[in-house]
């Protein structure tokens, strides 16, 4: 997973975690486990575990995030869901 992580380093990136909170911020660092270093963009650090991780993607420039404070938490990733449940759940994601 690290060699993919090379071309989100020093971009903007979100991630989402298994207990469905989502993270915006700039991947400034990782290591060989996948563990992630973001800084937010209130300028805080965080460092989010490989196991904690369940989607991190590059968010384009100047695009519009959504204000976390109001955004919808995910439901935990713990439990195995059936594909429409997390078709409808993406679906909701999304659709802001």
């Amino acid at each position: 997973m690290s060699s993919l992580l090379k071309e989100y380093l020093d971009q903007r990136v979100m991630v989402v975690t298994v207990d469905g909170e989502t993270h915006y911020g700039e991947l400034t660092g990782f290591d060989k486990q996948g563990n992630l270093v973001i800084l937010d963009d209130k300028k805080n650090i965080l460092v989010i575990r490989s196991s904690e991780v369940v989607l991190c993607g590059q968010v384009e420039v100047g695009q519009q995030l959504p204000n976390t404070n109001d955004a919808v938490r995910l439901p935990r990733c713990k439990a195995k869901l059936s594909v429409q449940q997390e078709v409808e759940i993406w679906a909701k994601r999304w659709a802001k």
